[in-house]
């Protein structure tokens, strides 16, 4: 797509507010994943890390930026996880997500990835005879029930909401995971290049979705690196989003999806027979009380179908913090 393009406009819209939505807040209290500490020096990119490369998206005229992401998202989780390179379908995201004035909800694509999985590039194509797709394309029903049973192959777990104005979680989300879904509210003018730039006033609005994969500091300031849906634009699709842009208020809720393994092996539940408690057992080695209601009323959702193991007995040096930040007596 043209960055100049006069149909941009919409594309992605902010979560909407939730008050069960699950927060990445909580794998970090519950310590499955270490404290969020990150080398902005250093620096990390996923595709470095990892030696492979992330296909890059062209949505073309259509408004399917949250389907192109989220479908980007799939890719690395997929490759991380089981090793497979294999490109993900951004039209079978966006066919049962897109709104009907265009665009989508930066969060409906990671729902639609927990509740039926990612279908194959190769299985439903989001080019049209080989070319990037037009908006009427990405909307045409086609969903079959034999590709909704290969993409269940590639469901994942759970999604959690990272702070909107939080760089520094945001990167470290990237360092653990390898990507997450960012979005914003930008302009044409701010877009015009790679180094992104918050919109000013006066300039037409619109949102948008892009995937965020690294993070360095670069000339003093924090920035995410990110691949965007637009072909070759920007850094060969690449593109740079500074911790001003998280300063300006203009930056939507991101997206971390994590799968089914991930939460299998670092999330570990634990009780005893003789108290009523619920523990998590922690990446620092120490067993952690859940308070009931913090449990069902917070945890319930995010940690259901995860395994409670009974155990004899817990040592009391190995009783960490109640999760909450109220300390043991």
């Amino acid at each position: 797509m043209a960055i100049l393009d006069p149909n941009f406009n919409p594309g992605a819209f902010a979560p909407r507010p939730d008050s069960r939505a699950f927060q990445y807040r909580q794998l970090l209290a519950l310590g499955a994943v270490a404290a969020p500490v990150v080398d902005w020096d250093k620096g990390f990119d996923v595709e470095e890390q990892f030696g492979f490369e992330i296909t890059q998206k062209d949505q073309d005229g259509s408004l399917s930026c949250v389907g192109q992401t989220t479908a980007g998202l799939g890719q690395v989780i997929n490759f991380i996880q089981d090793g497979e390179k294999e490109e993900k379908s951004a039209k079978y995201i966006y066919e049962q997500i897109y709104l009907p004035s265009g665009g989508a909800y930066l969060d409906a694509g990671a729902s639609v990835a927990v509740r039926t999985g990612f279908a194959l590039e190769k299985d439903y194509s989001s080019y049209n005879n080989g070319l990037p797709p037009s908006e009427d394309f990405m909307r045409k029903a086609g969903i079959t029930n034999e590709l909704r049973a290969k993409a269940e192959k590639y469901e994942s777990e759970k999604y959690f909401y990272i702070a909107a104005n939080n760089i520094d979680e945001a990167a470290f989300a990237i360092q653990a995971h390898g990507a997450i879904i960012l979005g914003a509210t930008g302009s044409n003018p701010g877009w015009g290049t790679g180094d992104i730039r918050p919109p000013k006033a006066g300039e037409t609005l619109w949102g948008h979705a892009f995937l965020g994969k690294g993070f360095k500091k670069v000339s003093g300031m924090k920035k995410l690196k990110f691949q965007n849906s637009w072909g070759s634009w920007g850094y060969q699709g690449d593109g740079w989003v500074g911790e001003d842009y998280f300063a300006s208020g203009n930056m939507y809720t991101p997206i971390v999806l994590v799968d089914k393994k991930f939460m299998a092996n670092l999330i570990k539940l634990v009780k005893i027979p003789t108290d009523p408690l619920v523990y998590v057992f922690g990446a620092d080695g120490m067993y952690h009380p859940i308070p009931f209601e913090f449990l069902v009323l917070d945890l319930l959702g995010p940690w259901a179908g995860i395994q409670v193991d009974t155990v004899a007995s817990i040592p009391e040096d190995k009783k960490g913090y109640w999760i909450g930040g109220i300390k043991n007596k």
